[in-house]
């Protein structure tokens, strides 16, 4: 092999391999999740009043010291979003397909299931040879389902708000952000109304050039402009240092 290929192989490796240490060294996630604590920040509408806050970080437990391999956290909740989800999703179709007209489908791995069909306006398209008991039944299920829903709309103001604080002090403020956020890492509680992010891992702290960059390229995919959205991506790979990946 070519010295110079072997030397970069070397390079890209030791920069994984570092990477990963760094990633289950517990002691890095629990400095992150101390500085995570921005995302607990009271939110404030457009008046200046504070409303209701439905997003938090997750917390370290003062039971005992973190090391290297060892920490211990607050529960910060009993399902991920995307479980929370799935669930959700479920006992809908559960508490309506006795109620609905059905039909089957195939998944991407060509297995038949079936599903509730649905109207032109996504609403589920009820049979046509329902009884009166049914009917009874049926608005008891809408009551069930309603609470559920309210339950939804709370947890979706959560995720805005944490999205809000996300992009904000990523952006436009501090330069910290959580740096794995997605559904597996935010979690949901029965006795919380909102979400908490959870896994501080790969939290890092952009500079003030890379904000800048970030900031052009939020610009360029607004308007539209392809070339000044690549220059900056550019930019901002080359003013971004490898641990940051």
């Amino acid at each position: 092999l070519d010295p110079l290929q072997v030397g970069a192989m070397e390079a890209t490796y030791m920069g994984n391999l570092q990477r990963i240490e760094e990633e289950l060294d517990l002691t890095i996630e629990v400095k992150n999740c101390e500085k995570g604590k921005i995302y607990d920040k009271d939110i404030v509408d457009s008046d200046k009043k504070k409303v209701e806050n439905l997003a938090h970080s997750m917390k370290m437990s003062s039971l005992a010291d973190p090391t290297s391999d060892t920490c211990i956290m607050e529960k910060a909740g009993s399902k991920t979003v995307k479980r929370y989800m799935s669930d959700t999703r479920e006992l809908m179709n559960e508490r309506l397909r006795k109620f609905c007209q059905t039909v089957m489908v195939k998944d991407e791995n060509g297995v038949e299931h079936e599903e509730l069909r649905k109207n032109d306006d996504g609403s589920y398209k009820l049979r046509e040879d329902l009884t009166l008991v049914e009917t009874k039944e049926l608005q008891q299920v809408y009551e069930e389902l309603d609470a559920a829903l309210t339950d939804l709309e709370k947890r979706q103001k959560g995720l805005l708000q944490l999205a809000q604080k996300w992009v904000t002090e990523g952006v436009f403020e501090t330069g910290y952000y959580h740096g794995d956020l997605h559904a597996g890492n935010i979690m949901i509680s029965d006795n919380d109304p909102g979400v908490t992010a959870i896994d501080f891992g790969n939290a890092t702290e952009l500079t003030e050039e890379q904000k800048k960059h970030v900031t052009i390229m939020m610009l360029a995919a607004a308007t539209g402009d392809a070339v000044m959205f690549r220059d900056s991506f550019h930019a901002l790979l080359q003013n971004t240092p490898a641990e940051h990946g």
